[in-house]
């Protein structure tokens, strides 16, 4: 039951376990109010038809009993006509109001009771009837012989009587009846009460006490898992069951002892190789200081050296520099014997258009003498047919035909000679086009050889500041190498502090109590031992000639050492450093 309440989670449950006892107090509650409802009904009934026909039998056998009461009044007064008038009035107003109340028990549910009530009141209208003729025919007689002749009358009074006592009968009935219901409803009520008591404690305690188990039994057993762990203890197998919050809880805790156990056995193997690699620093320590000796000396040789190529390379960058300002001033003339020449294009460009235009002229010029040559013709003719009068006409006519000829033939020498001259000027406008084309490309292939030499200045320039930059890195170097001595003997000390950091780690990572399956991982420790016997790793040092054969590397160490304190910076570079000994032979 318990596994299958903890399948769900505690919020869930304590919501669940809220909802079932809010309804089995609200079924309670709905017992209750039904019960009470039932009992009220119950009690209703009782005293609106019960009580309510007891009250008016009671006033019926008061009326009855008036009603015999005055009638012996009128018995013994009988002689007194005063006296018996009113008596008679009393006793028909008592008659009035007995039947008043068998009128007013004849109202509601019809039952046995109605039947009764309606017999009396039949009974009761004889008895007045036999009664009132009584007393009218005895009025002279005695009382003896007046009560003789009331017998009757009596007889039926009588008979109301009975009927009341029947009703009285009935009514006590009804009444032992409801009595009896409305204690049947209460003994009711409370079976149901009790039931829904008995079923809340049978339903809630459970519930109540299997909850809290599920909850406090696993928070039990996550504190002392937790309490393993502060003492070291990581061997402790986490059962987890559900999927609640507790649960969980026990998931994380086993997640946690699972990455502290990983971790812790890290680092007691990272501790032992750290204790082992201490020991291969300290012997590389001894290798780097003769290194560092020979180091320095090649320095040395390597400064004198690029001094000389120093001062080379800065003559070769002045002869560039020269040369490149010459070559700028042929690309100067060149630019301008270009423009020179494009300047020549463009005018002979605007005579061969100026020469198109003139032709195009001339061909006006020569169809306007035609026309007009037409025009005169055309005045010859009208001249002849005039006859006598345009004699003169005609001769004006000829002198403009003519004329027209010869302007004709003006204009188509001049049209010649116009289209010769457009073809020289075309011919020479091509020839100065292509003069104008090779003059760009001697202006382009100056610009070129200008460029280029400015190139060559401007890389032995470069290569100028770039040796005198590998100069002040060599001489850079040649002081840093003189501080690796004193960074070697930093890093020894810091070699042995780390061998003795790395021993009181173990000793705190020994307070951890592993499984089996990890406690098998510190084996390694006689590994360290086995390897670090025979003094031979310092044979790895083979790599510092191709240190040496790339100083640019070095130039950054080399700045960066000198911007902070050297005794600053050994100790943490060496502590970051404690992996293979070829990269430290590298670095330096």
């Amino acid at each position: 039951m318990m596994q299958w309440m903890r399948g769900f989670t505690i919020r869930l449950r304590m919501q669940g376990a809220i909802a079932a006892v809010l309804g089995l107090f609200a079924l309670l509650g709905l017992t209750t109010y039904v019960g009470t409802v039932r009992l009220t009904e119950v009690n209703e009934a009782l005293m609106r038809h019960s009580v309510k026909e007891l009250h008016d039998v009671s006033n019926i056998r008061t009326a009855l009993g008036q009603v015999r009461q005055f009638e012996k009044n009128m018995v013994i007064n009988h002689g007194s006509a005063e006296a018996m008038a009113q008596d008679k009035q009393q006793w028909t107003g008592a008659q009035d109001s007995l039947k008043r109340s068998l009128n007013a028990l004849l109202e509601g549910e019809e039952d046995a009771n109605n039947a009764v009530a309606r017999e009396a009141l039949q009974k009761i209208d004889a008895y007045a009837s036999a009664a009132t003729a009584a007393f009218d025919a005895g009025a002279a007689a005695d009382s003896a012989t007046l009560n003789q002749s009331l017998s009757s009358a009596r007889e039926q009074i009588r008979a109301v009587d009975d009927g009341v006592g029947r009703i009285q009968t009935l009514v006590d009935q009804d009444i032992a009846a409801a009595q009896a219901q409305y204690q049947s409803e209460t003994t009711r009520l409370a079976w149901s009460f009790g039931i829904v008591m008995v079923l809340v404690l049978i339903v809630v305690m459970p519930l109540t006490l299997l909850n809290s188990t599920s909850i406090t039994r696993p928070v039990h057993h996550a504190r002392d898992i937790a309490l393993a762990i502060a003492e070291g203890d990581l061997t402790r197998t986490i059962h987890v069951h559900g999927k609640d919050e507790t649960a969980d809880l026990l998931r994380a805790l086993d997640h946690m002892q699972r990455a502290l156990r990983t971790l812790v056995g890290e680092v007691r193997d990272s501790a032992q190789r750290i204790h082992m690699a201490s020991r291969e620093v300290a012997a590389g320590n001894a290798d780097l200081s003769s290194r560092t000796e020979q180091t320095a000396s090649n320095l040395e040789e390597t400064a004198s050296a690029m001094e000389e190529l120093t001062a080379t390379v800065r003559d070769s960058a002045s002869s560039a520099g020269h040369a490149s300002d010459l070559a700028g001033s042929a690309a100067q003339v060149a630019q301008r014997g270009g423009d020179a020449v494009a300047q020549v294009v463009t005018t002979m460009d605007e005579i061969n258009h100026a020469s198109h235009k003139i032709a195009d002229i001339i061909g006006v010029i020569d169809s306007i003498a035609f026309q007009t040559n037409i025009l005169a013709l055309n005045a010859a003719v009208e001249a002849a047919r005039a006859g006598e009068q345009g004699r003169g006409f005609a001769v004006v006519a000829s002198e403009v035909r003519s004329l027209a000829g010869r302007s004709a033939e003006a204009a188509r020498e001049i049209k010649q000679l116009i289209n010769a001259s457009v073809e020289k000027v075309e011919n020479g406008s091509r020839q100065v086009q292509d003069a104008g084309a090779t003059m760009g490309e001697i202006v382009s292939s100056v610009q070129r050889v200008n460029d280029i030499i400015q190139e060559i200045s401007t890389a032995a320039s470069e290569q100028s500041k770039g040796i005198e930059q590998v100069n002040s890195a060599v001489v850079q170097l040649d002081q840093m190498t003189q501080q690796n001595a004193a960074l070697v003997e930093q890093s020894t000390a810091s070699a042995e502090s780390l061998k003795d950091q790395a021993g009181r780690l173990n000793d705190v990572v020994a307070r951890f109590r592993l499984d089996s399956g990890m406690s098998a991982a510190p084996a390694p420790v006689a590994v360290p031992v086995s390897r670090a016997a025979p003094p031979t790793p310092p044979a790895t040092p083979a790599p510092s000639p191709t240190a040496l054969k790339r100083p640019t590397p070095a130039a950054k160490p080399v700045a960066a050492a000198s911007v902070e304190p050297p005794p600053v910076r050994p100790a943490p570079a060496r502590a970051e450093a404690t992996a293979p000994a070829d990269d430290e032979w590298e670095t330096f």
